[in-house]
This record gives C-alpha cells, sequence and structure tokens, in this order.
C-alpha cells in the first residue's frame, strides 16, 4: 500500500528545487560575469578628458587608479570563482533532481539530497567566505584610495560613508543568506536520515 508523504518532506523537496533553481540561474550568472569581465572592465573604465583643468584630470587619475586596483583585486579571485562557478550549477542541479525525486518517494532521490546537502555545508561555507573576503578587499581598496579622491570634501566623504555603509549590509546579507542555507542544509540530513523516513523511502513507490 502506498504511503502518504509527509508535509515536512513535501517542503523540504520544494524548498530543494527552488534553491536549486535559483542557485542555477546564480552559477550561471557568474559564469557570464567572468567570461564578459575583461570587455565590461575596458567599457567602464575611465577616460581621460583632454578639455577639463589640470586638477580635474588629477581626480580621474585617481579615479581611475582606484578603479585599476578594485579590478585587479577582483581578476586575483578569478581562479577561485571559476572553481566556484561550475560546482555551484553542479551542485544546485543535484539539489533539483534530488528534490524531485523525494517528491516521488524515490531512494535515491533520498540519497542524493542527503549527499548534496552533506556537500553543501561545507560549500556554502567556503562560497560564502570567498564572496565575504573578496568584497572585504575592494572595500579596503576603495577607502584607502577615496581619502585622497575627496581631499576632505564633506560631501564627497558622506557619500563615501554612504557606500561603506551598503558594503556593510550586503556582507551582513551574504553573512544571513549563508546560515539560513546551512540550516536548511542541516534540517534535511536529519530529516531524511530519521529512521522512520527511510522506512517510507523504503515502502515507496520510487526506486
Amino acid at each position: 500500500m502506498e504511503r502518504r508523504r509527509p508535509g515536512t518532506l513535501t517542503a523540504l523537496a520544494v524548498i530543494a528545487i527552488i534553491l536549486g533553481s535559483f542557485g542555477v540561474l546564480g552559477g550561471l550568472q557568474r559564469v557570464a560575469g567572468l567570461v564578459l569581465q575583461p570587455a565590461l572592465s575596458q567599457m567602464g573604465r575611465i577616460r581621460d578628458s583632454p578639455n577639463a583643468s589640470p586638477q580635474m584630470q588629477q581626480q580621474v587619475a585617481r579615479q581611475r587608479a582606484m578603479q585599476d586596483d578594485m579590478q585587479r583585486v577582483q581578476r586575483s579571485w578569478n581562479p577561485v570563482m571559476w572553481v566556484i562557478a561550475p560546482t555551484s550549477i553542479v551542485f544546485c542541479t543535484c539539489l533539483i533532481i534530488g528534490g524531485a525525486l523525494c517528491i516521488k518517494l524515490s531512494r535515491t532521490g533520498r540519497k542524493l539530497l542527503v549527499g548534496t546537502c552533506i556537500a553543501g555545508l561545507a560549500f556554502d561555507m567556503g562560497r560564502g567566505a570567498a564572496d565575504v573576503l573578496m568584497t572585504m578587499q575592494i572595500s579596503r581598496v576603495m577607502q584607502d584610495h577615496m581619502a585622497s579622491i575627496t581631499g576632505g570634501d564633506p560631501g564627497a566623504e558622506m557619500a563615501t560613508g554612504v557606500m561603506s555603509a551598503t558594503m556593510g549590509m550586503g556582507l551582513a546579507f551574504v553573512g544571513a543568506w549563508v546560515v539560513l542555507k546551512v540550516a536548511y542544509h542541516l534540517w534535511v540530513v536529519i530529516y531524511l536520515t530519521r529512521r522512520p523516513i527511510e522506512d517510507l523511502f523504503e515502502r515507496g513507490i520510487g526506486i
């Protein structure tokens, strides 16, 4: 006789599919960003203004130096990001497949989702740490340069403070998101390895 699927199991499986779908899109976006990074860097590069005053030209040179240093930091992280991006796509695809199979009470799906979530504990923390460290390094470069660019102007210093606060909020969001995902992975692993749930899959309708 077919066993009824618990609501908690359904919720965990659906969340896996949703997280996996967004994760695949995010991974593809990372890959596209890495591929297009050289072209985008050139397009966004600050240009000289021949008709500008010497003081303005000096300001432009400082801004370009800051831009170059920030891009240099970003490029130094490219090898790490090239590992993270495709790995993220594979990992999130496994989440989608595992979640979909768990809805069908597939034993293979349960094993796949449990294994993926165990790997996800390390992967999400590593990816989050890489994002935070890269952002902190870029923020540090920006702060070092902004002191000479603003020249003590109150309005410019306020804008710098706003940008720093925005980066801080972004880092806080990344940290909170990583904590939530780690909590989800732990919940999946603990729930799907309980004996009654294992028995449910053994007597379920899937292989």
